[in-house]
């Protein structure tokens, strides 16, 4: 059996394993003994919560609330590099914490786990080049170890074999709170467990924005299709419903204008293909079972009758291999999830709420970084949500101090912010067309902005500043890398809002608002300390002649603070996304991100007119002096806001 691992899985696991014990492993389950094993994401736990059955259990649910339906545990895997004579490869600890994840799948009705993947330091460098060895366990009744390979696979080869669906909808409901404190909750409680009851008839699911199949979770499942989508059944795969669903696109849809902008693949790194199935919630307005029908029907009772809105948004991973039929199962099992997950942080909240008569309803939202997609739900207040959230970042590998899974950071966000400015994320602006020089030789060191930051240069938004709002741009570029790793909640500022904080501050004359007068890396440095509350290092470089030096600089800064920097100095103003510094050589080499640029917000584009693009020290003036605004980022613990 091999076990197939996603390449962001690797490299997260590359980065974030130092000091690490043991991960438990999330993936897609084979249904026979010789398929393969799909690993897609990874919770870091130590060995103190494996020796707890109640631990692990509280672990295992909570990651069962916040990850997408169809994942489940399918191994371990361990950091300790502990010996592996103790059966067949494996040590005692490794056997025994994978019988008891063994174990727990069983009592939960689910496949059970069976890997284990061993990740070792390679002679040469410690925790930079890792080795991974897997192994599989045949059945907790026949406990024989196999040694299997690890094999990595991009999202694209992952595409291939699993399919991708997304259920958004809302329930609305009537109920009525009791006279007792809290009565709001306890009346929405009793109304979310009563939704989880495994009603057939109750709901029906269609797939993509037309409706084109409706899904019917009666016994047994029943599919309606539309007759351009041929012989669709209950007993149809999931790949040929796909297939024929593509075919039908192929011939009936009129061809879009690309803007290279907003592609959802894009948006989050190849996560989730172009090809995710959007899916529809209906709800039976003509129960049968009724003696009224669909006749309407008053009730009289005791406290006012209130109508909640519960929001519906999860996605679910599976084989293109099952059948419709099959789907229809998860389905509802990610619907029951959902509205047990709210019904879990309700209690958890209901004492946070201000007044006893008022209930925020938890609202999903999704947060995908690196290679976890989370689905995490609003709170009472944002100190609340990041009291949950301190459990969460260790468990995944992020740390408080960069709070990647707050709202702000989440997926309807990034895909807001790109539909207006190109998003850099991940590689993107880094492999450039002129940035073949990092293949071409391993002596380039590359280090670069952590986090995404939206692209802002000239005349974007329909506002004409070219020739002298190159700086005003490069904050704004600066700003977004804030707000999209959760710093703050505020919009990205404009021009003017720019020069009237300048203003305020007294740091500019009156005069300065609605004009084209420049500004400098000393203005964005202040603005962004009154917008942000955060600092900013300035670097003075006397001549561009030696800005080499400066740049080489930047290394740090990078690795520490993971901002990008702003660069002013003659007319220009341009902003730092990276840089590469050749260790045999001394060469250096600055990604510049051009606030300049003139077009369309087209990534090919903006490659082809040098919107972006690797430079060196002799593109700047060699005579003219420069200010570089390297912003700090804040430290946070789990309960400060920026």
């Amino acid at each position: 059996m091999d076990i197939y691992l996603a390449q962001s899985l690797e490299q997260h696991l590359k980065r974030h394993s130092s000091g690490r014990q043991y991960g438990i492993l999330y993936g897609i389950r084979p249904l026979q003994l010789d398929d393969t094993m799909i690993g897609l994401m990874c919770t870091f736990v130590d060995e103190e919560c494996l020796q707890s059955s109640e631990a692990l259990r509280h672990h295992l649910d909570t990651n069962n609330m916040i990850l997408p339906t169809g994942l489940h545990v399918i191994g371990l895997v361990d950091f300790t590099k502990s010996p592996h004579n103790y059966r067949d490869g494996l040590s005692e600890a490794q056997y025994e914490y994978l019988r008891l994840l063994h174990e727990f799948c069983e009592s939960q009705d689910q496949q059970v786990a069976r890997v284990v993947v061993l990740v070792e330091d390679s002679d040469e460098i410690p925790r930079r080049k890792l080795q991974f060895r897997g192994f599989v366990w045949k059945s907790l009744t026949d406990p024989t170890v196999q040694s299997s390979p690890v094999i990595w696979k991009s999202y694209e080869a992952i595409h291939q074999d699993l399919a991708y669906f997304r259920l958004n909808a809302v329930i609305d409901s009537a109920i009525t709170p009791t006279n007792s404190r809290h009565g709001l909750a306890k009346a929405l409680e009793q109304k979310l467990q009563d939704l989880q009851v495994d009603n057939k008839n109750d709901y029906a699911y269609g797939l993509h924005g037309d409706n084109s199949v409706i899904l019917l979770p009666s016994t047994p499942a029943t599919v309606v299709a539309n007759p351009n989508m041929g012989a669709t059944s209950p007993t149809t795969s999931i790949k040929d419903f796909l297939t024929a669903y593509s075919k039908r696109e192929a011939k009936e849809a009129k061809p879009l204008k690309s803007d290279g902008i907003s592609s959802l693949s894009d948006v989050t790194q190849g996560f989730l293909p172009e090809s995710l199935v959007e899916m529809n919630l209906f709800s039976n307005a003509t129960d049968a079972r009724s003696l009224h029908g669909s006749s309407p029907l008053l009730t009289i009772g005791e406290g006012a009758t209130q109508l909640i809105r519960l929001s519906i948004d999860c996605f679910i991973v599976c084989s293109k291999s099952k059948t419709l039929a099959k789907l229809v199962e998860v389905v509802e099992d990610a619907k029951r999830k959902q509205l047990n997950s709210i019904l879990y942080f309700i209690r958890r909240w209901a004492l946070f709420y201000s007044k006893p008569d008022e209930l925020q309803v938890p609202m999903p939202f999704h947060v995908i970084n690196g290679p976890n997609l989370l689905t995490l739900y609003t709170a009472p207040n944002d100190e609340v949500l990041d009291e949950f959230l301190g459990e969460i970042y260790d468990r995944f590998g992020y740390t408080p101090e960069l709070p990647v899974l707050r709202k702000e950071c989440s997926l309807r966000s990034r895909l807001v912010m790109s539909k207006r400015n190109i998003l850099d994320i991940g590689d993107k602006l880094v492999t450039g067309p002129n940035s073949k020089f990092l293949k071409e030789s391993s002596d380039w060191e590359l280090t670069k902005v952590l986090g995404s930051y939206t692209y802002h240069h000239y005349k974007q938004d329909r506002f004409d500043d070219d020739g002298w709002g190159c700086a005003y741009r490069s904050l704004q570029t600066l700003f977004s890398w804030f707000k999209l790793q959760g710093f703050t909640k505020a919009p990205v500022p404009h021009h003017e809002q720019i020069q009237r904080l300048l203003v305020e501050i007294k740091d500019r004359e009156k005069s300065l608002i609605g004009s084209k007068q420049w500004i400098g890396a000393m203005e964005i440095s202040r603005t962004l300390e009154q917008l942000l509350g955060i600092q900013c290092r300035i670097v003075y470089v006397q001549a561009g002649r030696d800005l080499g030096t400066a740049f080489a600089a930047l290394k740090s800064h990078f690795e520490t603070e993971g901002t990008p920097v702003m660069i002013g100095g003659g007319v220009y103003a341009h902003t730092i996304g990276g840089v590469a510094v050749n260790r045999t050589t001394g060469e250096v080499k600055a990604l510049v991100v051009d606030p300049h640029y003139v077009g369309e917000d087209n990534v090919d584009l903006v490659f082809k007119k040098n919107g972006v693009a690797w430079r060196t020290p002799e593109f700047w003036d060699q005579n003219a002096f420069f200010n570089l605004c390297c912003p700090l980022r804040p430290r946070l613990s789990p309960s400060t806001r920026a």
